[in-house]
């Protein structure tokens, strides 16, 4: 299957259900890359039962998006990533058509939503914008296991995105050697 029939895949699988759709927007909103996610937390973020979760796990499996490990021996069901969290959600939202191969850290968020290491919780841009101008996430991999997203709207002039790289190229960086 080709990229552009998995996304076609991932947006009708969006569209089947309001339990899809909670799931997939929470994947977009992702900013710290992890290896897996246990089907426990799937079914809680989208609000399902965990048969459900699972059901969603062989479909994702299918598509090729990842792969359902079976827990043993103490250790939980997971879908394990074989593309970007993130990008996964963001496609079938339509927000994008980018699959980067996932380069997560082996792992699961802590349970209240906060990425451990003192990255920052996750905020919702699904609902930023307005009908005219919507938003649109784009997704930077500073480098493995890190990558950085920035939503913008979608009109963004060249004057604001001047200024954005001038705001970022003034954040204090250590040098590098």
């Amino acid at each position: 299957m080709n990229k552009d029939q998995v996304i076609a895949q991932l947006r009708a699988l969006h569209d089947q259900e309001p339990s899809t759709q909670r799931f997939f927007s929470w994947a977009a909103r992702r900013t710290v890359d992890r290896a897996w996610t246990s089907l426990e937390r799937i079914a809680r973020e989208g609000r399902v039962d965990y048969d459900s979760a699972r059901r969603l796990g062989r479909e994702l499996e299918r598509m090729g998006l990842g792969r359902l490990v079976v827990g043993r021996k103490g250790h939980q069901s997971r879908m394990v990533w074989s593309f970007a969290l993130n990008d996964i959600g963001a496609a079938a939202r339509g927000l994008s058509t980018q699959l980067h191969p996932n380069q997560g850290i082996d792992g699961e968020d802590a349970e209240d939503g906060a990425d451990p290491g003192g990255e920052s919780g996750e905020t919702s841009h699904s609902e930023h914008g307005t009908a005219d101008h919507a938003d649109v996430e784009h997704r930077f991999q500073l480098r493995p296991g890190r990558s950085v997203t920035f939503v913008l709207p979608s009109d963004l002039s060249q004057h604001e995105a001047e200024r954005l790289a001038m705001f970022i190229r003034s954040l204090p960086f250590e040098a590098q050697p």
